[in-house]
């Protein structure tokens, strides 16, 4: 015959006492029987927190969900936590219901710590009121609200939180979900720094250097400002080192504003970070040292400066205060461009389609080239216009590349200009205009394009689209030629040989010939075979004496 015991509440059952009763009621009958076995046989303080969980004490299941959280005299059981967390928010336990919030949060499930969020905070829980406030304000699991952030943040903020205080004079000095005021603003943030908010100290000084709300009043400003930039507040020091580097409030103190600085990049403020760089490269208000520049440059460049992004890629780039290094310029040209510096996009493509400091990519040349240009960078549409004519990474087309050229040419890039007037002249990807050729062949040549000049010169010395001027036509070619422009050094030695439009000089005709000749212009070469015939020694020895000196005064690049 099989024993049996009797549960200690007298009700005949198996050996386990299981209790048959559904729901609530059975876990009840069961903690209670298993609390008198245990207060019989003596137990932990855990078993007895337990049995009073398992009997519905909300405080005993959040202390319960604790230890399990923490490994606090059980093994740590994130499952278990959660379950007893949950059990007890379903009494709306406050404490219970903010960590099931936090739950949530972490398991991406914004809808569920909202509700949990919300069903603590209408509880007065401090800790859900803020929470709600920040998610209204930010759209975080609810659409974006700023009056119920309002709401929100001063409910916490009459129970003297001091972040929610400060969020709530944010809204009314921005004038979102709440009436404009800088004075309401001024209230709350007042309320918080005085609990020794740095940031609501900050602020306050932002107001009394501006005016707004307050008379304007740069020492009160300062006072504010020091008060938050001796805690550290790195956006404070920054606001000292601009005061004191002005004179505004205080006696204007060089030395001191570049402490302030250094202290708050040293904070890691990158905007900090890199007004340091720029001034040691630049030698503004502290010796130069660009080896250091280049350091803050970098510690705000590793923060996603992109302005330090673009100063640094443009120091190794350009070689001049630093060893020229291509591969970390096209680095940071890149890491500059993708934050949408457009200037730093075209230097990307440039260097893309170059293969200089980045491995060749008519791919990636093309793409920086077409951000950049979308974004009416003059520069990148010229150059658009040189892939199209090219067929570079794109089909050849010369009607896309008259189209980006004369995006260019309108706003002033010369070479396009001469682009334009050359298309007009030859009708390459346009109709023949002689205006046009007129107007954009004489714009590039008034900003100094060699070619627009030289073809500008070709049409005074023709007489068909302007009227024949043989003395406007060599003052066009020599301003070309003495840019090195191998074509115009040619004509310019013809016509000072013949006496066309300038007195006639043999031994600057030898000149120019020979410089051409240099250049690549055959016909040059094959005039100077039968010149050095025709002049005296004397002649030939002024002409290469000219040569020499025009060369020192032109180096090659």
């Amino acid at each position: 015959m099989r024993r049996v015991r009797r549960c200690p509440f007298g009700t005949m059952r198996d050996d386990a006492c299981e209790l048959r009763e559904p729901g609530r009621v059975a876990r009840i009958r069961v903690a209670a029987c298993l609390l008198v076995m245990l207060l019989a046989a003596g137990c932990s303080d855990f078993d007895r927190t337990r049995i009073q969980a398992l009997l519905g004490s909300a405080d005993a299941q959040v202390e319960i969900a604790r230890r399990y959280e923490e490994g606090d005299g059980v093994r740590a059981n994130p499952n278990e936590s959660e379950r007893w967390y949950r059990e007890a928010a379903r009494q709306g336990q406050p404490d219970a219901l903010v960590r099931v919030g936090e739950l949530a949060a972490q398991g991406d499930d914004p809808a569920a710590a909202v509700a949990a969020y919300r069903a603590a905070a209408e509880q007065g829980i401090l800790a859900a009121e803020v929470e709600l406030g920040r998610r209204y304000s930010e759209g975080d699991g609810v659409p974006v609200d700023f009056g119920e952030a309002a709401k929100w943040y001063e409910a916490a903020a009459e129970q003297g939180d001091p972040d929610a205080q400060f969020q709530l004079g944010f809204l009314y000095a921005s004038g979102r979900g709440v009436f404009r005021s800088f004075e309401t603003a001024l209230e709350w943030w007042t309320r918080a720094a005085d609990q020794g908010s740095a940031e609501a100290q900050d602020y306050i000084g932002v107001l009394y250097a501006t005016g707004r709300g307050v008379e304007r009043d740069y020492a009160e400003a300062l006072r504010w400002f020091e008060r938050a930039a001796e805690q550290g507040y790195a956006e404070a020091q920054v606001n000292v080192s601009i005061l004191h580097a002005q004179g505004w409030g205080v006696e204007q103190d060089l030395e001191r504003s570049m402490e302030w600085l250094r202290r708050a990049a040293e904070e890691g403020h990158a905007p900090a970070q890199f007004d340091l760089g720029r001034r040691l490269v630049e030698g503004d208000a502290v010796e130069k040292d660009p080896v250091q520049g280049a350091k803050w440059f970098r510690r705000a460049a590793d923060q996603g400066h992109p302005d330090a992004q673009w100063r640094l890629a443009v120091l190794y780039d350009e070689g001049v205060d630093l060893p020229r290094d291509p591969k970390e310029a096209g680095r940071w040209y890149v890491a500059a461009a993708e934050q949408g510096m457009v200037e730093a996009q075209f230097r990307a493509a440039k260097m893309y389609f170059e293969g200089d400091g980045l491995f060749r990519d008519q791919e990636k040349a093309l793409h920086w080239l077409r951000e950049a240009a979308k974004r009416e960078h003059a520069e990148s549409q010229s150059l658009m216009g040189v892939f199209y004519q090219l067929g570079f990474g794109v089909k050849r087309d010369v009607f896309e590349a008259m189209k980006w050229h004369r995006k260019a040419a309108e706003k002033g890039v010369a070479a396009s200009q001469a682009v334009l007037g050359a298309a007009y002249r030859d009708g390459n990807g346009v109709r023949p205009d002689r205006d046009a050729m007129l107007r954009w062949t004489r714009a590039a040549a008034e900003q100094g394009h060699p070619q627009a000049e030289f073809n500008l010169g070709l049409l005074y010395r023709e007489g068909k689209a302007l009227d024949q001027d043989h003395a406007e036509a060599a003052r066009w070619f020599e301003r070309a030629a003495d840019q090195g422009y191998a074509p115009a050094q040619l004509y310019m030695g013809v016509v000072a040989n013949a006496g066309e439009g300038v007195p006639r000089d043999p031994a600057r005709a030898l000149m120019w010939l020979e410089l051409a000749a240099e250049g690549g212009e055959r016909q040059a070469a094959e005039i100077l075979d039968t010149a050095d015939k025709k002049l005296s020694a004397a002649q030939i020895e002024e002409a290469r004496r000219l040569a020499a000196a025009w060369r020192e005064q032109h180096p090659a690049p």
